[in-house]
């Protein structure tokens, strides 16, 4: 660039010369090209060195494939049902959705095709790769399919989301610009993970929707360019992603249920029966014929759980929806994890924060007791996923493990 303004310097005195206009436009040109601001190509098209590529601008077109239809949907404000936040992928059928963290909210809701809504419990996030894991209380959902293929640099893809109006979904298509591999940091989601560069603009409604290919398979979460750099385009963390949380999720679970035989089996009223590690210590603070409460937590002092098993009358009925509502419906910070039930009683799990803490609770309606149990975590799903994770699927192993002696 010095170069180019000294030449410039000298050729001044050609535009003081009369009849050197040309002259001193070709001297110009050839120093700016030798100065390397100007690339003269076959094709005659001229671009400034050192700028980035234009984005692709494609506009927002009807999503058509079915599949992608039914497992992308809209995450808007509760408080303002016009604002649109994001998007969400349905990555399994009972309710675990990902999407970006910039979409994480603390009033937002997830729309679903039928109208019904629900506030999403965060479940974790990845800070490294921007992503966020939410659980919604809902069994037959149709999960978007990964595809088996990763798409090569100059692949056709499409990016799928939601732009103003949140009962139809859009798309943009472009195409990947490139990838690049994140830091190892000893987390399993991490390792073989990619994440792909596109042309696509950046539009904020598609943030945390699907990346697919041509055939509507699923290659990645949508994420906002958090290179130094970025260019308000698209990224998207791959499918891999997913698939490992998925397994891993599995691993935990099969892990546990393994354990559950070497567990210690309590005896609770009501002829029911709870398993839970038999390491733990116990508390015991009531029991007797119609009630029961005990505390429990791990023998190691550094591991922030507690356990609490409690067991009364059943004043709130058999209905799960109205008791969720009955006793979270005052709870800002509750959420409906799920409703399903155990051997024909209905079971509602929830989540919630108190005084700082994480706590996941679930309650077993039988037509006599009410039996509750919740694990206190001081674990955090925005800094300590893995951990939170296990805790969530040890409590789930527990919760799993009521059964009638009956």
């Amino acid at each position: 660039m010095r170069f180019v303004f000294e030449t410039l310097r000298s050729a001044s005195w050609l535009r003081l010369q009369p009849g050197n206009t040309i002259a001193s436009t070709i001297l110009i040109i050839c120093a700016l090209t030798l100065g390397g601001c100007i690339d003269i190509g076959s094709n005659n098209n001229s671009t400034i060195s050192g700028a980035s590529p234009t984005p692709a601008s494609t506009p927002v077109s009807s999503t058509t494939d079915r599949s992608v239809r039914s497992s992308v949907l809209p995450i808007r404000d509760r408080d303002d049902p016009g604002q649109l936040l994001g998007s969400a992928v349905i990555i399994s059928e009972d309710g675990f959705l990902l999407t970006s963290i910039d979409v994480i909210d603390s009033s937002m809701e997830v729309l679903l095709p039928d109208g019904q809504t629900h506030r999403p419990a965060l479940v974790s996030t990845d800070q490294s790769l921007g992503l966020a894991m939410l659980k919604i209380p809902e069994t037959d959902l149709v999960k978007i399919e990964p595809s088996t293929e990763r798409p090569s640099d100059g692949t056709e893809v499409f990016a799928n989301g939601y732009d103003g109006a949140p009962d139809e979904p859009g798309r943009i298509n472009g195409s990947i610009a490139g990838t690049t591999q994140p830091e190892e940091n000893g987390d399993y989601r991490v390792r073989g993970t990619q994440i792909y560069d596109t042309d696509m603009n950046l539009i904020p409604g598609f943030v945390g929707g699907a990346l697919t290919d041509h055939d509507g398979n699923f290659c990645g979460i949508l994420v906002n360019d958090s290179s130094p750099n970025g260019d308000a385009t698209f990224q998207a963390v791959s499918q891999w992603y997913v698939i490992a949380w998925m397994e891993d999720r599995e691993r935990r679970m099969s892990d546990l249920r393994e354990q559950t035989e070497t567990w210690e089996t309590t005896n609770l009223p009501g002829e029911w029966m709870i398993s839970h590690p038999e390491d733990w210590g116990t508390a015991v603070q009531s029991d007797s014929e119609d009630r029961y409460r005990a505390e429990l937590a791990p023998a190691d002092p550094d591991v922030p759980l507690q356990l609490a098993i409690s067991v009364e009358e059943n004043d709130f009925g058999t209905d799960p929806d109205a008791f969720a509502d009955d006793v979270f419906s005052g709870r800002d910070s509750a959420r409906i994890w799920s409703i399903s039930e155990i051997e024909g009683r209905a079971l509602v799990r929830a989540t919630m924060s108190q005084e700082g803490a994480l706590v996941d609770v679930a309650y077993l309606l039988d037509e006599e007791f009410l039996i509750a149990i919740s694990l206190t975590s001081g674990y955090q799903p925005d800094a300590d996923h893995a951990q939170v994770d296990q805790a969530r699927a040890l409590f789930e192993t527990v919760v799993q493990s009521l059964e009638s002696s009956q």
